[in-house]
């Protein structure tokens, strides 16, 4: 009488069948965070996310942080990609890895009242006679800040404005995705462009090749037109 054969025997037939047996594992969804409190840089930020992970073939998902937050959050490995940041964040996260080329420009703007107290500033550098407000964790502004001035951190661009509405600040010093003005009560308020610097998508660290695949596809979004139009609010071709 025959024996039957050990099931092991029968393990290099059964493997390649696996996958269709048991369902191929999916890959997890990246974690993006945007580092915002604006509306309109979320809603910018938002299109030119999703037109670069159509591009790379990426499944994720988006959340919205203060700036300071998303920076604990990121250190915390909460999440996988900042998408909004400038030149020195590894300072803040060591081991991130910046994405080449840049995503776009932020807009550096002081907000005074009328009439703009003179000497009206045309840098950051001129701002170091007077008293600042600006918003807790946005790098752009924080890297930026002439030593020696008064600085006041708060958590909203509202409570910016409003400090230099009431005259408590000479200057609110805002940082925006967007070129447009962000849609901010200003009351007596006016704005100047004191600076416009590129901002960079980061990924955490040890995500070397996310880096690369994410560049490769920034590279052909950008070539296309379809991140400026992103962020510009058009609609992509």
């Amino acid at each position: 009488m025959l024996r039957p054969a050990p099931w092991f025997r029968y393990a290099p037939l059964l493997l390649p069948l696996l996958p269709a047996l048991c369902g191929a594992a999916e890959p997890a969804a990246l974690r993006v965070v945007i580092a915002t409190t604006s509306p309109t840089d979320y809603e910018a930020g938002q299109r030119a996310v999703a037109i670069m992970m159509h591009q790379a073939g990426l499944s994720y998902t988006l959340t919205q942080e203060p700036p300071e937050r998303a920076v604990a959050s990121l250190k915390a490995g909460l999440y996988d990609v900042d998408i909004a940041r400038v030149d020195g964040f590894d300072k803040d996260v060591p081991g991130a890895l910046r994405v080449d080329p840049p995503l776009g420009t932020v807009v550096v703007r002081a907000y005074g009242r009328r009439p703009l107290p003179a000497p009206v500033p045309v840098s950051l550098a001129g701002l170091a006679r007077y008293r600042i407000a600006h918003v807790h964790g946005q790098r752009a502004v924080e890297y930026q800040l002439p030593k020696g001035g008064t600085g006041y951190p708060v958590a909203t661009p509202s409570a910016c404005l409003g400090m230099a509405a009431a005259g408590r600040v000479d200057y609110c010093v805002l940082a925006s995705l967007s070129q447009a003005e962000a849609n901010l009560p200003r009351g007596p308020l006016q704005a100047q462009v004191i600076n416009q610097l590129p901002f960079y998508i980061w990924v955490g660290p040890g995500h070397g090749e996310l880096a690369r695949r994410l560049g490769e596809a920034l590279r052909g979004a950008i070539a296309s037109g379809d991140i400026d139009r992103a962020l510009l609010g058009e609609p992509a071709h």
